[in-house]
């Protein structure tokens, strides 16, 4: 958080701004300080909605990492100040700092494992379409 916070740049959104589109490749990660998002998905004509973030929380770390069209849209779902971080100074960081690296990435496989600990808990032992969609953290 502390290397976000110095690195990242302090943004306001208001309710209804879009942080990100889906198919966009910005580049960006988001720390959420204040306020809520969510998550959107354009399936042909409508609008879904997949759930929502409150303040706390970091999304969008796979942009950092490379180039990644975006699978989803990002709308505040209220006024919301996050601190966002590009792709461009997070690869400086890592130069800078080679030492980060084995931290950062043990964070992105922990965030990995706990989701897909947490969508094994919840899936529902009958359905055999949900539990072959699992595996993400084989990858």
């Amino acid at each position: 958080l502390k290397v976000l916070a110095y690195l990242g740049a302090h943004e306001d959104f208001q309710a209804g701004d879009y942080l990100f589109h889906q198919n966009d490749d910005d580049g960006q990660a988001f720390y959420i300080i204040s306020g809520e998002v969510r998550v959107l998905y354009e399936d042909g004509d409508q609008t879904i909605v997949i759930r929502d973030f409150a303040a706390s929380t970091f999304l969008g770390s796979q942009a950092l990492l490379g180039n990644s069209r975006r699978l989803f849209s990002l709308q505040a779902r209220t006024d919301m100040t996050c601190l966002i971080l590009t792709r461009q100074k997070f690869a400086k960081t890592m130069e800078q700092f080679p030492g980060i690296v084995p931290r950062v990435l043990q964070a992105l496989v922990g965030s990995i494992s706990a989701w897909e600990k947490i969508l094994l808990a919840e899936i529902d032992s009958g359905c055999d379409t949900c539990r072959r969609k699992v595996g993400v953290s084989l990858i």
